[in-house]
């Protein structure tokens, strides 16, 4: 039985509610920069002498969340970052920030006029430190607005004259010489996770996949296929496993009459970066047909992990479409290249590499850096803004030469990223499980599928950093229990999905707004509202920093406030249906948060378990 298909995360153009676009840590900043001016103007705090001091300090303004929740919603050090600039004490500079943020709550709330400001009290602490807390009407509206549309909740919106950025992320891109094994399913993981979280942010991604379609290992795969069915063994450097032994039994008949009918090459060819320039043979018919059809069942494999690529790239295509010539053309007309001794280089010490790299042989065949040259042109000439490579930390040595190479060829050095996935250790009941594919005793991500299922596998890559090696316990990933987190997610969505429909059936329905539910900020109902409203947060640090862990501890902290929230409050109560009501809204509220985090990672939101 094949596993279940993971939701995709891409969507249209999406309802837009101003409330939901925007995290709401710009909001308090926003509120703390005005503050911050009208001290300074209302003559509270001193003007510095030169006025782009004052422009830069509140450029600088940051806003987090305190450790203690108790002492706000969010804190700043404004205050101490600005004591040279404005000549002041930090205790001072706050307590004046303070007096405004209460001020325009006061006077907006007794009809000055405006919309009400996100404070609801602002007080100092410490030597300088800024507590802020947010105003119970300002979290109401937020709930109230992902009730409306809860399929825009988690999605961003791209300030006005900020850039959405065009971005190209590689990712997978295992030779294919061989089913994807559970070696190749970190990197496929990591790239369709971070794909989802820049997408979410309001970035266009496009999502590529770039293999060897010629080659030593495309021949080796040839040479496996036609010694099997010849009834030879296998050689030494050969691959082996079942997969050959079923492409050797299903060579089609055209195929094969096309290889029988190709020369048969005696001797060694340089086929390292091999460009297709010298006519097929008996090896190389066989090896692509043969890699093609292991190429069709990745993308199956990938499909049923919910990961679909808008871009299958050969490198073949680079030389036939020409973009590896158009890169040596360009590197020569900025006086980038060198002949040596009949070879082609790339000056790549003059952008501090230990040492130049070849770009084509002596023999004249191009080496792997050719394509890649190749390949930067290639995808800069789609309008992307951003290349992301995700590779595995073998590559360590190729980032700083291919950066290299994008500057010389024009590029900004800072739009090509490499992003280096560390080793993962399948581990079976404390075992370390070895694999080869060449050797052919691997697991595939298939297997790993079926085993485990989508939703476990996506949660445990998720939760890491890609750059940190982890180890992979295949039993615990497979636990249903409260001990694995991504279970834990999913049956508290499935509780709050119960709680709607219990409430349905003892007609009782969620109020059409939060109202005063909140007014407390001591109350459970409170304190699960600002769980809810952390997720653009979320989004945007996960967008910034390139890491999706941030998401799967959001999912969890929003289980645990909702499972106190919901042991302490008694939601579904007929004896007062008013409360009942509001609390019913905030559950539906949390139900749609949670599944909105679900969803950006691939993850099914189950609303029975």
């Amino acid at each position: 039985m094949s596993a279940p298909s993971a939701p995709t995360s891409r969507s249209a153009a999406l309802p837009r509610d101003p409330l939901l676009g925007l995290p709401l840590r710009h909001t308090v900043r926003d509120a703390v920069a005005r503050a911050l001016r009208r001290a300074v103007a209302s003559g509270a705090l001193p003007a510095p002498d030169d006025a782009a001091a004052l422009d830069a300090l509140v450029a600088g303004i940051e806003v987090e969340i305190p450790g203690n929740r108790d002492h706000g919603d969010y804190a700043s050090n404004i205050a101490m970052k600005g004591s040279k600039v404005l000549k002041r004490a930090p205790a001072q500079i706050a307590a004046a920030i303070a007096a405004e943020l209460t001020a325009e709550a006061s006077e907006r709330m007794h009809g000055g006029g405006g919309a009400l400001g996100p404070i609801a009290h602002a007080e100092v602490a410490g030597p300088g430190f800024l507590n802020l807390r947010l105003r119970a009407g300002l979290l109401a509206d937020h709930l109230d607005a992902i009730v409306r549309a809860p399929l825009a909740w988690g999605h961003l919106a791209v300030a006005a004259g900020a850039p959405a950025y065009r971005v190209n992320i590689e990712f997978v891109s295992a030779n294919p010489t061989g089913p994807l094994t559970i070696g190749n399913a970190r990197g496929a993981f990591v790239g369709d996770l971070l794909s989802r979280v820049l997408e979410a942010a309001g970035q266009s991604v496009t999502r590529e996949y770039y293999f060897n379609d010629f080659g030593e290992q495309v021949r080796r795969l040839g040479e496996s296929v036609i010694a099997l069915r010849n009834g030879v063994a296998v050689a030494e450097n050969g691959y082996k496993g079942d997969y050959v032994g079923e492409l050797a039994a299903a060579i089609p008949p055209d195929v094969a009459a096309r290889a029988a009918a190709a020369p048969k090459r005696s001797g060694e060819i340089d086929v390292e970066g091999y460009d297709g320039t010298v006519a097929d043979d008996e090896i190389a018919v066989i090896g692509r047909w043969a890699s093609e059809r292991i190429r069709a069942g990745i993308e199956a494999s990938l499909a049923v992990l919910g990961v679909e690529f808008d871009v299958w790239r050969s490198e073949g295509s680079l030389y036939t479409e020409g973009f590896v010539d158009r890169a040596i053309g360009k590197l020569r007309d900025g006086n980038w290249l060198e002949e040596r001794e009949g070879a082609l280089w790339f000056k790549s010490t003059a952008f501090g590499d230990d040492k130049d790299r070849v770009i084509r042989k002596s023999s004249g065949a191009y080496t792997y850096f050719g394509s890649d040259l190749g390949y930067i042109v290639e995808k800069f000439s789609r309008g992307h803004d951003r290349l992301i490579y995700v590779w595995g930390q073998d590559h360590h040595g190729t980032v700083a030469r291919l950066r290299n190479a994008g500057e010389a060829l024009g590029f900004d050095k800072e739009s090509v990223e490499m992003l280096l996935v560390a080793w993962v250790r399948f581990v079976r009941d404390g075992v370390e499980m070895s694999m080869s594919k060449r050797a052919g005793t691997f697991i595939t991500l298939d297997e790993l599928l079926e085993e485990i299922g989508v939703d476990a596998a996506r949660w445990y890559f998720a939760s890491r950093s890609a750059t940190t090696a982890i180890d992979f316990d295949i039993e615990a990933a497979k636990a249903k229990s409260s001990d694995n987190p991504v279970y834990y997610a999913q049956y508290a969505h499935a509780r709050m999905c119960s709680i709607l429909r219990k409430a349905s059936a003892e007609s009782l329905a969620p109020a059409t707004a939060i109202g005063s539910l909140l007014d407390d900020h001591t109350s459970p109902e409170a304190k699960l509202a600002r769980a809810i409203v952390r997720l653009p947060e979320v989004v945007e640090d996960s967008s910034t920093h390139h890491e999706t862990q941030g998401v799967t501890t959001y999912a969890t902290e929003l289980a645990t406030a909702f499972s106190a929230f919901y042991r302490d409050a008694k939601v579904v109560d007929a004896s007062a249906p008013e409360r009942s009501a509001g609390r019913l809204r905030l559950v539906a509220a949390a139900a749609a948060s949670l599944s909105a985090a679900l969803r950006l990672l691939g993850i099914s939101t189950p609303e029975e378990m």
